[in-house]
Parts: C-alpha cells; structure tokens; sequence
C-alpha cells in the first residue's frame, strides 16, 4: 500500500468502509507479518463528512502462511496428477468424484463437468454399474476401518476394453 491508500486514510477521505483488506507490514527484523484491516468512518450529529475513523487490525501471519502451503499443495498436487503415466483419481467419502488426472478422463471418458458427481450418477456415462459399485465399497472400507487398500482394478476405456492397475485406496 501506498501510504495514502491504507484503509483509514481512504475511509476518512472517503468516507466508505473497507473489510478484510489484506497488507503485508515489514518488521525491523526484515521478517514481514500479515494483517486484515477494517475500517468505518465516524461522523458527528448531522455531519456527512467523516470527522473520524475507527480501524481493527487483526495479525493473519500464521493463516497467511498456512494458505500459502496450501496453494503450494495445491499447485504440487495437480502438477503431478496431470503430469502421472498413470490413471488418477480421488472419490471423497460421499462417492463423489472430487477429482479425476487428464489421463484418467481421457481413458474412462469422464468429462470433468461430472467431476463431483455420485458414482451413482456416472453409471450409463461410461461406467458400468459393477464398476461403480465396486468403487463404493472400496471407499466406504476405507472409510470405515481408515485402513488403506492396495487393490488390482480393472477400468473401463471408452472401447470398453478393461485396462489393469494396481490401486492404492488411502
């Protein structure tokens, strides 16, 4: 920020409120902290222009950083999932498909609009009824017992044609 442009100084000129504005602040250390900042204006009895302000600051480093590591994750993640040479796919407790690898939507033609449905929902789009259910199963084990399972599965390709891989269900 620009010293005319904190969150005070913008709602004493302006008399707007900011919320959640976000700055970064260096210490004299040269470590830096994080802080969201609310403003409000204040007005005396029949005045419309702001006579004060009032700001909350609230320290967010360790939320910051957290967010950061987990953008990091993210990045990580979905970098080695589109990058795999091998079928890639994440269900969430619920049977629904959080997330399927470029791989896995080109060989079981899954379009990722279907990503967060049911399997339920996927059986006639490519899924037969046998694999869905089994894929159920698998996830209600594991989240049942929270005990992995290493499993060989057969997938269907959009020729139908059943391709192999050995499965680690976490």
């Amino acid at each position: 920020y620009e010293p005319d442009e904190f969150p005070i100084l913008k709602t004493l000129r302006t008399g707007l409120s900011y919320h959640n504005e976000i700055m970064s602040v260096a210490k004299p250390d040269g470590s830096r902290i994080w802080l969201s900042i609310n403003a409000q204006a204040l007005y005396a009895r029949g005045e419309t222009i702001p006579t004060a302000a009032v700001a909350v600051f609230t320290e967010i480093t360790d939320l910051r950083n957290v967010y950061d590591k987990l953008e990091e994750a993210e990045l990580l993640f979905t970098s080695f999932m589109k990058n795999s040479p091998t079928l890639g796919w994440v269900y969430d407790e619920n049977s629904r498909l959080v997330y399927g690898n470029p791989l896995f939507v080109q060989t079981v033609g899954i379009p990722e609009q279907y990503q967060g449905k049911k399997l339920a929902e996927l059986v006639n789009k490519n899924l037969s009824d046998d694999f869905t259910k089994l894929l159920a199963y698998r996830i209600r084990q594991v989240v049942m017992t929270g005990k992995t399972i290493i499993a060989e599965d057969a997938v269907p390709d959009l020729n139908g044609q059943m391709r192999y891989s050995i499965s680690d269900w976490e």
